[in-house]
């Protein structure tokens, strides 16, 4: 809810120009306009104008048909292809004609892309050309420009850690059926999360964001201070501006771009989050497991260009979220953003826990203003009805003892002592705690008793919520103490 502040011009100065199967019948022909428009809305995150007036007030929906099947795995058991994360537009000049692109999980790496053109009613995928010597197309995104060309992006992957190679660009002028030759784009290896974008306003500029990386980990980005970069092209893909950072380099685990242009002329608009202290996440604290969510708060950041991708300013659409479940730093939750071209209006959508269960929100930023509206509610479940409850850690849950000990596999998040500091007497401050992968955590000095009656120095940690002024140590984190 802050004013847009301007970003440091040294980092974001860039040209202002560039380079020279039919199927499944599925919903009877009349639902399909409203089909049409409902999941518009809803992969738009814009669906809550209909659902919702308030924070609050109870509000309905309803179902405008039934849900259709896009790929042919879908109507089959024995398939294991994992489709995950789609992205789904509309042709502007054929409204009708919709396009999905998702990437495939398992059991190999892979892209799909699939055409309906009449409405969402039947769907064909289309073959995606491969470049020359790559084999793992991953990651796409797909975009109409205002003239009806379908762009597609997508990265290709490389090594035993499956990392980004390269990102391209292909181009269809017949709705998706048939796609060009990819060209390769500048944006080069470890490019994650690359999100494509059409400008409305010009029919040939395009622009790509991304999260570009610098070394990586198991889980994890080594290092932090990772920026989001934008590039652009205004001939379609042929040829690129040099590359923009977008977030601010004080933030430093950014991830998860969501671009959209067109609300002014010139202007492109990335929605982000900043992870804040978040190593659980980011760093791989996890090491791949399940178990509560980071407990600190997130900030959902928009960032705006005035001048086709130049320069930045950003403003924070909420500095509180919270988290509801853990994720792999390279594939995160990502957010929704959308712009109404006719008042310039923006809306973001987000997932959030705020209320002890995951819930679906939105907030709003009208043209002119610098002050985002409060959250509002998108999905009409009963408020706290523990749909998706979040799991949170409790305090003194984890202990460790001697370095010949294994931890037991109850501890939670805490970064406790090595022994010698558990042994230890007297108190300290709770200041210069160390940040776990559940966030800041300190362990305070106690004894347990033994088998044979006696006692013995352990240490038992607690998250920041349970943190006393007074009674806590600082601390290393304890090989045998791992994250859950």
């Amino acid at each position: 809810m802050s004013k847009l502040a301007t970003a440091d011009p040294k980092t974001d100065s860039v040209p202002d120009a560039p380079k020279k199967r039919e199927r499944g019948r599925g919903a009877a022909a009349g639902m399909l306009p409203a089909l049409v428009i409902a999941v518009a809305l809803v992969a738009a995150g814009v669906g809550a104008i209909v659902v919702s007036s308030s924070f609050d007030t109870p509000h309905k929906a309803r179902a405008l048909g039934a849900n259709l099947a896009i790929d042919d795995g879908a109507a089959n058991p024995l398939d294991l292809s994992a489709n995950n994360s789609p992205a789904l537009v509309r042709n502007p000049v054929d409204a009708n004609n919709l396009v999905t692109a998702n990437r495939i999980d398992s059991p190999n790496y892979s892209c799909s892309l699939n055409v309906s053109f009449d409405g969402g009613g039947r769907w064909a995928q289309t073959a995606i050309p491969a470049p020359a010597g790559a084999s793992k197309c991953y990651a796409p995104d797909v975009a109409f420009s205002s003239n009806g060309t379908l762009y597609l992006s997508f990265v290709t992957l490389k090594g035993r850690a499956n990392s980004p190679d390269a990102s391209w660009i292909s181009r269809s002028s017949d709705g998706g059926k048939t796609l060009t030759t990819p060209v390769k784009t500048p944006l080069g290896p470890r490019a994650f999360q690359v999100r494509l974008t059409a400008d409305p306003r010009s029919p040939g500029r395009i622009y790509l964001t991304w999260l570009q990386a610098s070394e990586l980990g198991l889980y994890a980005l080594a290092t932090t201070g990772n920026p989001i970069m934008a590039i652009r092209s205004d001939d379609g893909g042929e040829n690129w501006t040099e590359p923009t950072r977008v977030s601010s380099p004080a933030r430093q685990r950014v991830v998860a771009p969501s671009p959209a242009a067109g609300a002014a002329a010139g202007e492109l608009d990335v929605l982000y989050l900043d992870l804040g202290d978040d190593s659980l996440d980011y760093a791989g604290g996890h090491k791949g497991r399940g178990g509560p969510p980071f407990s600190g708060p997130w900030q959902l950041v928009l960032a705006r260009s005035t001048d086709n991708g130049a320069t930045w300013k950003e403003s924070v659409v909420d500095p509180k979220l919270t988290a509801t479940e853990r994720f792999i730093v390279f594939t995160p939750p990502f957010p929704s953003l959308a712009v109404d071209k006719g008042s310039g209006r923006m809306y973001a959508s987000f997932q959030d826990g705020r209320l002890g269960d995951a819930d679906v929100w939105l907030w709003s930023l009208g043209r002119g203003s610098n002050s985002w509206s409060k959250p509002v509610r998108v999905n009409d479940t009963p408020l706290r009805d523990k749909t998706a409850p979040i799991a949170r850690t409790s305090s003194t849950r984890c202990r460790c003892s001697r370095p010949s000990t294994t931890a037991r596999r109850s501890c939670r998040g805490c970064a406790c002592p090595t022994a010698p500091s558990a042994r230890a007497s007297g108190s300290a401050s709770s200041a210069g705690c160390p940040t776990s992968a559940a966030g800041s955590a300190c362990c305070r000095r106690t004894r347990a008793p033994t088998a044979s009656g006696r006692t013995r120095a352990v240490a038992a940690c607690a998250p920041p919520s349970r943190i006393s002024p007074a009674g806590w140590s600082p601390s290393t984190t304890r090989r045998g103490c791992p994250p859950a």
